[in-house]
């Protein structure tokens, strides 16, 4: 039986163990709804997880509950490279 650690082949994708790591919202955005380093930095320090599905965003303004959530819809420079 494998284990929590032992690696895993998905389609193409080869993941070194058997972790995967759920969208979250740590609402890290800006108030423009722009990501930030913060979140870069996130990310990276949980960057040995198996897989990580990065952070769920809103895909409209209208659609947001509260303030400080990344929004992708809109798209502007300033939103898209950071992503």
């Amino acid at each position: 039986m494998a284990s929590l650690l032992d690696p895993i082949q998905i389609g193409d994708i080869h993941l070194p163990n058997r972790v995967i790591m759920a969208p979250l919202t740590r609402l890290r955005g800006t108030s423009d709804h722009v990501p930030t380093q913060l979140m870069v930095e996130y990310y990276t320090q949980r960057a040995s997880a198996g897989l990580i599905i990065s952070e769920a965003f809103r895909l409209s303004r209208r659609a947001l509950a509260t303030r400080m959530y990344p929004v992708f819809g809109r798209r502007s420079k300033s939103r898209l490279g950071s992503w």
